[in-house]
């Protein structure tokens, strides 16, 4: 499963704001699968009958961040590449409902003058969606 995953960051401190953006493609592979067993022991009918179904997925990934600060001189948007691993769960009730939960360690490679070092971060993302078909 493919997943592009858009975030956008808005800080102000000391008479300082700072605005950055990570957008961010996986591919996701699951793991487990945690879907319910039925009596029958065929996990294929119960998600076709049931449409439950749930797993815990491994993801891995690349992207672009891009930050915009008013700390130096000028006021420049400075772009840079991001790598992204993680794991989460993904459930589906029903066939349009879905909720996920992720959790990711994204390195931020370093970016001169703005960030001289690389940079890392953990993030935790939960989701739920509803699927409209037309």
């Amino acid at each position: 499963m493919f997943e592009l995953e858009p975030s956008i960051t808005l800080r102000y401190y000391a008479e300082n704001l700072s605005l950055s953006g990570l957008l961010a493609g996986s591919l996701s592979k699951r793991l487990i699968d945690v879907s319910n067993i039925d009596r029958r022991g065929s996990t294929a009918w119960g998600r076709k009958n049931e449409r439950s179904t749930a797993g815990v997925y491994g993801s891995v990934g690349g992207g672009l961040w891009a930050e915009r600060s008013e700390k130096i001189d000028d006021t420049k948007i400075y772009l840079g590449p991001a790598l992204v691993v993680g794991i989460g769960t993904h459930t589906a009730l029903g066939s349009l409902t879905k909720m996920r939960t992720k959790f990711q360690f994204v390195y931020l490679m370093a970016t001169p003058p703005l960030h001289e070092e690389a940079r890392t971060m953990f993030m935790v993302t939960v989701g739920f969606g509803v699927i409209s078909r037309i």
